[in-house]
């Protein structure tokens, strides 16, 4: 789809009824926009976070959330060789700081 057609679509959502754009994928990465009647529903919210996720949730580096792990102030969850954090470990650990 051209840049114009696709601004041309973005004005006439937001002037009727200020209906969400939605990008639906077709087959041969072919996409197409639409105004959506319906928000788009939340997605759930994440449970566990991978080591760099977590890391930056608690603005430190992989090797100080290692290091807590290490020590056994942040617990992980291990998921065959996958390690987690969970999002109510998270929350104890920056509960604990303050």
């Amino acid at each position: 789809m051209r840049r114009d057609a696709v601004v041309r679509l973005a004005r006439s959502c937001a002037t009727s009824e200020n209906l969400p754009l939605a990008i639906e994928r077709g087959s041969a990465n072919m996409s197409r926009i639409v105004c959506s009647p319906e928000p788009p529903e939340h997605p759930l919210p994440a449970l566990r976070f991978e080591i760099p996720e977590a890391a930056a949730i608690l603005r430190m580096s992989r090797a100080q959330l290692y290091n807590r792990i290490q020590s056994g102030t942040i617990k992980p969850q291990k998921d065959g060789s996958r390690t987690y954090i969970t999002r109510t470990e998270l929350e104890r650990y920056v509960g604990a700081c303050g």
